[in-house]
């Protein structure tokens, strides 16, 4: 995985881990600020199998930034900002 993420441009790609037959409790993503991967990647995780039923999605983003309540399956739940940053938790619905 290190040796693919050195050779991909961080800004034009959104690397999801694949892990057979395993679910998470807690997802953390965040994209360069001001970046539209974020979404993308909230997106694709709301199409995926990743995160278990009561698990969580903590999506990290500049305060300038907003981002949608939903995603597919994703509600937003909850929204908290620490100074320039805000955290955004998402939950299956």
């Amino acid at each position: 995985m290190k040796k693919l993420m050195k050779k991909l441009p961080c800004e034009d790609c959104i690397l999801i881990p694949v892990c057979r037959n395993r679910k998470f409790d807690i997802i953390f993503i965040g994209a360069p600020y001001g970046s539209p991967n974020l979404e993308k990647a909230l997106e694709e995780l709301a199409e995926g199998d990743l995160l278990k039923s009561e698990g969580v999605i903590v999506a990290e983003h500049r305060f300038k930034h907003t981002l949608s309540p939903e995603f597919g399956v994703l509600r937003k739940v909850r929204e908290a900002r620490y100074g320039d940053t805000i955290l955004v938790f998402y939950k299956k619905q």
